[in-house]
């Protein structure tokens, strides 16, 4: 559903000029994942007033509006940075016992999300067609480490952000539908990855976190032309030893996974 939901958005952009075609991108996607969220209750659209992840679909909202603007590049890297700050602000919360290091999480989750929405800058380049499938790969790859560290809930976020670059990549190949894709991508990806981690107790290792959602970002990598395929291949490396990482930590158990269903338990006798 949100593939379709996204596709639907730009396809019904591509009927307008091309002024429209930055916030077909930015709503198809926000809309896609925000379907999602709301269909399988992942969190509430309304969310309570303290600090918490439960904040994150009214962010991505607020994200989604600052896409379709189209900005000054100066204005561009203002509104990431304080759409990151904003995000870490409240995704992390003040728990007593995060106190130490509260700070350096809200650092790491300001940069991340930052340097992914500086991502718009590569959609006018070589690059740039590459950009939504990078955060979709990246989105698979959150979703199974977050579905490894046993947060089954950002696990789903994550998968349906991919879904939904997926559809809105699917027919919007122009380089402003591509960059309105990306704010709501900056704050999903790392925003899902971060408040995982806060609500897991597995063995999944941090550096698992760190490669999926740092993976996108490999397409800043400069390569020469006979090296274009360079960026996105290491975007798959990066993502696959995210993948890796969280398997060996927390392996499948495919015997159980595959056993046959034992017989019913036997009902006491009245």
């Amino acid at each position: 559903m949100p593939a379709a939901l996204a596709a639907a958005v730009v396809a019904a952009a591509r009927l307008r000029p091309e002024a429209m075609d930055r916030a077909a991108g930015a709503i198809g996607v926000a809309v896609g994942w925000l379907a999602a969220v709301a269909m399988l209750d992942l969190a509430p659209l309304v969310p309570p007033a303290a600090r918490s992840w439960q904040w994150l679909p009214m962010l991505v909202a607020g994200a989604a509006v600052m896409g379709s603007l189209k900005l000054r590049p100066w204005m561009n890297v203002v509104a990431g940075v304080l759409g990151a700050s904003l995000t870490a602000g409240i995704l992390v919360p003040d728990w007593e016992n995060l106190a130490p290091s509260r700070g350096r999480l809200q650092l790491l989750l300001v940069a991340g999300a930052a340097a992914i929405w500086a991502m718009q800058f590569l959609a006018d380049r070589l690059l740039g067609r590459w950009i939504p499938a990078a955060l979709a790969v990246a989105g698979l790859a959150a979703a199974i480490v977050l579905e490894r560290s046993g947060t089954a809930r950002f696990a789903q976020m994550a998968g349906a952000l991919a879904a939904a670059l997926v559809g809105a990549a699917a027919l919007g190949t122009r380089s402003q539908v591509i960059s309105g894709c990306v704010p709501a991508a900056a704050i999903i990806l790392p925003g899902a990855l971060v408040s995982g981690w806060l609500n897991s107790h597995s063995a999944v290792p941090l550096g698992s976190y760190l490669l999926a959602g740092s993976a996108p970002l490999a397409l800043f990598v400069p390569a020469g032309r006979g090296w274009r395929f360079f960026p996105p291949a290491m975007v798959v490396v990066l993502a696959t030893a995210a993948i890796a990482l969280a398997m060996w930590a927390e392996p499948i158990d495919w015997a159980a996974a595959f056993a046959e269903p034992g017989p019913p338990a036997a009902q006491p006798v009245p």
